[in-house]
């Protein structure tokens, strides 16, 4: 299945603001399916977050980002920063933190 940034844009557009329900499980599916292909599964921290409570482990950070509104938007530029980051670190080849942060 390929994918493309276009694609994907209507497909969470549509898995939205489509009128009827059934559209918009059809594109949360499909969506769903393209990930699964793709090698990525929705998962939570919210385990870790639990075990942490309970003293389970500690002296261990979680990087994570805590992002409520407009949440495809944000993730969709978290992910470019990060890929340009990446990118930027392989082409000088010294692997540096990252240079910015979202607060």
């Amino acid at each position: 299945m390929a994918v493309d940034s276009a694609g994907i844009d209507a497909l969470v557009e549509r898995s939205v603001f489509a009128a009827e329900e059934g559209d918009r499980q059809d594109s949360r599916r499909r969506i769903t399916e393209m990930a699964l292909a793709q090698g990525v599964a929705p998962a939570s921290i919210q385990g870790l977050y639990e075990a942490a409570g309970k003293g389970l482990y500690r002296g261990v950070t979680v990087p994570a980002i805590n992002i409520r509104g407009l949440t495809y938007h944000v993730a969709r530029a978290v992910f470019r920063r990060s890929r340009a980051e990446y990118a930027s670190s392989r082409a000088s080849k010294a692997v540096s933190r990252p240079r910015w942060s979202i607060r």
